[in-house]
């Protein structure tokens, strides 16, 4: 079997085997590919990987292995089944009786939403990413609450978008491993925009970055999107035919969000390169351009002061449009 095989089981005549895509799968959160192969003759199983390996909002393909009028469970190849409850299996429809909307092995894609009890046991997951919501374990770690109340406001810090609301945006700092996290709220004041929408902002999974502002009583952190005062300013006087490097941290259709450094030193800000602003012609799909880790060359193609966004462009110099 081609690539790094994480689980082989049997099922009658055939191995369903799991198969991440490049050796850098956990890094870049890969969906392992399902491939269906003959049995040869006295080949066992190979081993599960454990569950303390899954993180929070994971994209999974899986087999169901049994359905009842309460919802279906999920082979995604862990120490046990997941289960989808029966409100988590459309985004579209009512399902009153599981039974009529899917059967047993069927193949589905799923998102981890909960890692329950301290074993790690209890794995929920999600046919409906509309519906996601991730639910990290409780209590948080009181020595992850503490360093992070401690942090400086000036550094970033990695997280997981779990809820959105009207207000702002939850996010799980961290990369929610094993359900573990410390979820606070991003505030729809500490969003970088103008009247913004936190649901035209982020979808649940993505990952983002933020700052810690402070903490509260009940150990929840005050986090902010924006950039520091001080940083954005110096944005504003750069020329717009300096190029700047910038790391690529997340991609989507419409273009691909960078890190980038001011050139006198200080915070980084986070900043778009639009589709239409990547290269002089067309593109199709943004991950054909660039990947997740990527550093590339950037200008400043705006900064805007009311909205206190700064969009980047990849465009040539002869070419700004």
């Amino acid at each position: 079997v081609p690539g790094d095989v994480v689980l082989c089981q049997r099922q009658q005549d055939l191995l369903w085997a799991w198969v991440n895509k490049s050796a850098e799968a956990d890094e870049q959160w890969l969906t392992p590919e399902m491939l269906q192969f003959p049995v040869p003759a006295g080949i066992p199983e190979l081993q599960r990987f454990p569950m303390s390996e899954l993180r929070l909002g994971q994209a999974l393909r899986g087999i169901i292995t049994d359905v009842d009028h309460q919802g279906v469970f999920v082979d995604v190849g862990a120490e046990s089944d997941g289960w989808v409850h029966i409100s988590q299996i459309s985004d579209t429809k009512q399902v009153d009786d599981p039974q009529l909307f899917v059967a047993a092995e069927q193949e589905v894609d799923v998102w981890v939403s909960q890692i329950d009890d301290i074993n790690g046991k209890g794995l929920y997951l999600s046919m409906a990413p509309k519906k996601l919501k991730l639910r990290p374990r409780l209590p948080p770690p009181a020595d992850e609450v503490r360093r992070l109340a401690l942090s400086d406001v000036n550094t970033w810090h990695e997280g997981v978008v779990s809820w959105i609301k009207d207000y702002g945006i939850f996010v799980i700092l961290g990369d929610a491993r094993n359900g573990v996290g410390v979820q606070s709220l991003v505030h729809v004041k500490q969003i970088p925009g103008n009247r913004v929408d936190p649901f035209k902002v982020a979808e649940i999974g993505q990952k983002v970055k933020v700052r810690v502002l402070g903490s509260e009583k009940d150990g929840k952190m005050i986090l902010s999107m924006m950039p520091d005062a001080a940083t954005f300013d110096s944005f504003k006087h750069i020329p717009r035919t300096q190029w700047l490097d910038g790391l690529v941290y997340d991609t989507q259709d419409y273009g691909f969000f960078v890190e980038v450094r001011p050139p006198g030193g200080g915070s980084v800000v986070q900043g778009m390169v639009h589709i239409s602003r990547m290269v002089e012609d067309f593109v199709r799909d943004v991950k054909e351009e660039v990947s997740v880790g990527d550093v590339v060359r950037v200008r400043v193609h705006e900064v805007d002061t009311n909205q206190r966004k700064v969009s980047f462009t990849t465009k040539p110099l002869n070419d700004d449009g």
